[in-house]
């Protein structure tokens, strides 16, 4: 989680820079934004994060009073009851607090956001898991996307060819499917302002999901570009993400 930097950590950081030898420290901010906004510490990262991968590893290790946990920096009251309050939206705790089965072991083994854990576990339902694996991929690794200077107008034409009225999700199957019709090929990334590296990455990210779903016995499905399906299983998983606009 990206955070401003404290006085503390600008102390430790400008340390850094005689190490091993003279060396200077250039700041990036003025000294009155130092000794009158900065923040003398930094707020602990675990009470700046998201508490649902935490407690569902927890649980998985067989630690179930989470309020009375020794917690190296405790979090909120307000933050712990949130993260129940979705996996328990999400069916991966039941009411006694405790993983469910098999979702919620599931969920555990996954090397995922939960979220998207238990969208890939609902698409076997909605019969598109072998589209929604992709989109999983593809939401574990940074933008796809280059961006360059100077080619606004190029780089724009170049999103619109890929892009979806559903929405970026279906982007992403639409990247997708060109990639492989390429041969996997840089220079088609290249023409297309994409990330070839990224999209590597995207493949064996997928690979590994696949491997996962054989291990839980779940059969790959496919349907057929049926993006009613797709949304179904994604909002299965992303409902807390949701909004409501008001006109």
């Amino acid at each position: 989680v990206v955070a401003p930097i404290s006085k503390a950590s600008a102390r430790q950081r400008a340390g850094r820079a005689g190490r091993v030898r003279p060396g200077k420290c250039f700041r990036l901010y003025t000294e009155e934004y130092y000794l009158n906004e900065m923040q003398s510490d930094g707020i602990p990262e675990m009470q700046r994060s998201n508490l649902v991968s935490c407690i569902i590893q927890l649980k998985a290790l067989g630690i179930d009073n989470i309020l009375g946990f020794d917690w190296p920096a405790s979090p909120s009251p307000e933050a712990m009851i949130r993260a129940l309050e979705i996996l328990f939206s999400l069916g991966i705790l039941d009411e006694d607090a405790k993983l469910t089965v098999p979702i919620g072991f599931q969920v555990a083994e996954m090397p995922l956001d939960p979220m998207i854990s238990k969208m890939i576990l609902s698409a076997n339902d909605f019969g598109c898991s072998d589209e929604i694996l992709t989109i999983a991929a593809f939401l574990s690794v940074q933008s796809v996307w280059v961006s360059m200077r100077g080619v606004k107008k190029e780089f724009d034409e170049a999103k619109l060819r890929f892009a979806a009225a559903e929405g970026d999700h279906v982007t992403f199957l639409n990247i997708y499917k060109g990639f492989h019709q390429s041969g996997k090929s840089s220079q088609w990334c290249y023409k297309n302002f994409l990330n070839h590296q990224a999209l590597k990455k995207v493949i064996e990210i997928r690979a590994q999901l696949v491997r996962v779903m054989k291990r839980f016995g779940i059969q790959l499905k496919s349907c057929d570009r049926d993006m009613q399906a797709v949304r179904k299983a994604i909002i299965a998983g992303s409902f807390a993400n949701s909004c409501h606009l008001e006109v």
